[in-house]
């Protein structure tokens, strides 16, 4: 049997609406020769009730809950830190789904000399991962030039939907940057990889995925809150890379403006008082 483990964390929707949680009730692992070992980190306040979960999954599952909003990073650090044994590592979050289709796509790269496979994540018939970084910017690719059921190189993608095996965790010892939260963890271990030379295999896959950051269904306060994140975490993904504190200050304007075009809203413009990052003010 493979043992497969896999992560998710939830922070404010409810497991019974939860598309991943409802997708993979409906598999049965051990017809593939899985044995699935299901991880939820439970990131909200009160807790929600995992019960029917524990009950109705084809495998085991821990729940951890201590009423903390732990970032990311640690969580997947915790992940792939538990005591149990496993040959793959399953990266999700609470809105991707997968199927039987997704399990035989794995299988495949299981059998691959590949470490590393990701899907293809679509949004509004635009694939916004994998993609690649040019300077200190993430570019869109097209999935016709993308070798498929392959490895390719220079790869950075969502985390979501991402398969690893074990061993770049046991022997090559790549985990998450917990100077980062939330956004930026997926790049920052992507970019760790390329250096280490792994090309990232490509399952011929779809994988349904929300975007926040994407969707124009929005409150503004909550997007510049995201967004600040986001600008704040460019800081820790590009430290390496020569003159990144100039490359951003020059970069930043552009992508702030290109935000207030795209949603038509002004008050992208707040976006600008995130240059007292580059003063390191914000070290709360």
């Amino acid at each position: 049997m493979i043992r497969l483990l896999i992560g998710i964390v939830f922070f404010s929707k409810k497991p019974s609406i939860s598309e991943t949680l409802n997708s993979l009730l409906k598999i049965d692992f051990e017809s593939f020769g899985i044995s699935p070992y299901l991880y939820i980190r439970d990131n909200s306040l009160n807790g929600f009730d995992f019960r029917l979960v524990q009950k109705k999954f084809k495998g085991k599952v821990l729940v951890e809950h201590n009423g903390e909003n732990r970032p990311l990073s640690s969580v997947y650090n915790d992940l792939i830190s538990l005591p149990v044994k496993r040959e793959l590592v399953l990266f999700l979050d609470d809105d991707s789904i997968i199927d039987e289709e997704y399990v035989k796509k794995m299988l495949i790269f299981n059998n691959s000399m590949f470490e590393i496979a990701v899907p293809t994540i679509m949004h509004n018939d635009n694939m916004i991962s994998p993609g690649k970084i040019f300077v200190v910017k993430g570019v869109a690719l097209n999935r016709n030039k993308l070798a498929l059921s392959k490895g390719n190189f220079g790869l950075v993608a969502m985390m979501s939907g991402t398969v690893v095996k074990s061993t770049i965790f046991d022997f090559e010892n790549i985990n998450f940057d917990e100077n980062l939260t939330f956004y930026g963890v997926d790049t920052r271990f992507f970019l760790a990889c390329q250096k280490i030379k792994k090309s990232i295999y490509v399952l011929d896959y779809y994988l349904i995925h929300d975007s926040a950051l994407r969707s124009k269904n929005f409150k503004i306060d909550e997007m510049l809150i995201r967004l600040s994140n986001l600008m704040k975490a460019q800081f820790y993904i590009f430290e390496h890379k020569t003159f990144f504190k100039v490359l951003l200050f020059l970069y930043f304007p552009f992508f702030i403006f290109r935000k207030i075009i795209k949603f038509k809203d002004w008050s992208f413009i707040e976006l600008f008082k995130n240059y007292k990052f580059f003063l390191r003010l914000d070290d709360e």
